[in-house]
């Protein structure tokens, strides 16, 4: 269950370092050349939508702040037929650079999500937002699971649009002097 899978980038944030775990998570989720393809290349062009982007600009800083200590916090990466939560350890080093390492601690299997599906046809006049997070899907409604979001459609899921929900956003960047050490929606208890 637990599959590690680790990435450092540099002071620059540049991705410097993959290793084998990264690579066989990349390949598994239909990415065989990520590990590859994303070496000396900026961490945020990988990071999709503005909001998450500096989200993740924060958590470096606050990262590198904390370091040696590392900073963790949970997510969830949800595939078409599974609920994934995850770990994000994040751990500076005196140099700038910071190394990620990531895992699942636990998957549930669910029906299958068209809505969570890249390859999935979509309705082309229609958007809905995903936190980067929590993997909720945001409306006029609040933020629900996808079967939700689904269950309220006629026809193909609308598209998606990747970006933060203000629940997600208030646990990961209201943490004063990088305190706690653990955060995320699925903080430790």
């Amino acid at each position: 269950m637990e599959r590690k899978a680790c990435y450092e980038i540099d002071a620059a944030d540049r991705v410097v370092r993959v290793d084998d775990g990264f690579a066989e998570l990349a390949a598994g989720y239909g990415h065989p050349t990520l590990a590859d393809d994303a070496l000396g290349r900026p961490l945020l062009e990988f990071v999709a939508g503005d909001r998450p982007r500096e989200l993740q600009c924060a958590l470096m800083t606050r990262a590198r702040a904390a370091a040696p200590e590392p900073l963790e916090l949970r997510y969830r990466c949800d595939a078409p037929e599974m609920r994934r939560y995850g770990v994000l350890q994040l751990h500076g080093r005196a140099d700038g650079s910071l190394v990620f390492t990531t895992w699942f601690e636990a998957t549930e299997d669910r029906p299958y999500q068209a809505l969570l599906d890249p390859e999935a046809p979509r309705d082309a006049d229609s958007t809905v937002e995903l936190c980067a997070w929590c993997n909720r899907f945001g409306g006029d409604e609040g933020w629900h699971e996808a079967e939700a979001v689904i269950a309220a459609s006629d026809a193909r899921p609308p598209a998606v649009e990747h970006g933060l929900c203000e629940i997600c956003e208030l646990l990961l960047t209201t943490r004063p002097g990088a305190e706690p050490k653990w955060s995320g929606p699925f903080g430790r208890p």
